[in-house]
C-alpha cells in the first residue's frame, strides 16, 4: 500500500443517536472526489412519521436493507431486525481497498453493523493498515470500539448539540486537511 494513502490517526465522530453524525458524514462526502472517496452510511427509513428502520447507502450508490420493524432476522436491536446478510452484501465490497481509493468512509461502527463478524474483521483489519478513516461511533462503547480506541492513536470528536452545526463542513474541512494532508492537497491540486 502506497504510504502516501496512510495517516496515523482515523478520525471517528461520537455522538448519541439523531445528533447528526451522518448529517456531517453525508455533507463531507458531497465535497469529497467520488472516484477515491468509498465506504457507506445509514439512513433512516420511514413509513410515513414512522421509522421503520434502517438502510445502508454506498457511496457509489448501491443501497440494502440494514435493519426492519416486524421482521423475523434472528439478530435484534430493540424493535428492529438487523439483515446481516443484506448489510454484508452491501457495505463490505465497499470497504476493500481499491488502488485508487484514498478515504474509507464508515458511518457507523455501531451494534447493528457489529453483528456481522465479518465486518468486524474488515474494520480491524482497515484501523491496522493506518488507512485513511473517517468513521462514526456511538457515545456507548461496543467492544470493538473500544478495541479499536485502546490499539489506534485516533481523532475522537465528540459531536454534541451545542457543537453540531458548527462542525459541519469548514472546521471539519481543517481538521481532514491537517490530518489528511496529503490526500487533500493531491484532490486540489487536481481539480
Amino acid at each position: 500500500m502506497d504510504k502516501r494513502n496512510q495517516i496515523s490517526k482515523p478520525i471517528l465522530l461520537r455522538g448519541k443517536p439523531g445528533i447528526g453524525k451522518t448529517t456531517i458524514i453525508k455533507k463531507l462526502c458531497e465535497k469529497l472526489p467520488r472516484e477515491s472517496t468509498q465506504g457507506f452510511y445509514t439512513i433512516e427509513v420511514r413509513d410515513g412519521s414512522e421509522r421503520i428502520g434502517f438502510d445502508v447507502v454506498t457511496l457509489s450508490g448501491k443501497r440494502g436493507i440494514l435493519a426492519r420493524k416486524n421482521t423475523s432476522f434472528p439478530r435484534k436491536v430493540g424493535k428492529y431486525g438487523v439483515d446481516v446478510v443484506s448489510f454484508e452484501e452491501i457495505a463490505l465490497p465497499e470497504l476493500q481497498i481499491r488502488e485508487q481509493t484514498k478515504l474509507i468512509i464508515i458511518d457507523e461502527i455501531g451494534k447493528m453493523e457489529c453483528f456481522s463478524g465479518k465486518f468486524v474483521q474488515q474494520v480491524q483489519l482497515l484501523f491496522n493498515s493506518h488507512f485513511r478513516i473517517i468513521a462514526t461511533i456511538p457515545i456507548y462503547e461496543l467492544s470493538l470500539v473500544r478495541t479499536l480506541l485502546k490499539n489506534h492513536t485516533c481523532k475522537v470528536i465528540e459531536i454534541t448539540y451545542a457543537n453540531r452545526d458548527h462542525l459541519s463542513l469548514p472546521p471539519l474541512l481543517f481538521v481532514l486537511l491537517y490530518l489528511c494532508q496529503h490526500f487533500l492537497i493531491e484532490f486540489l491540486l487536481n481539480i
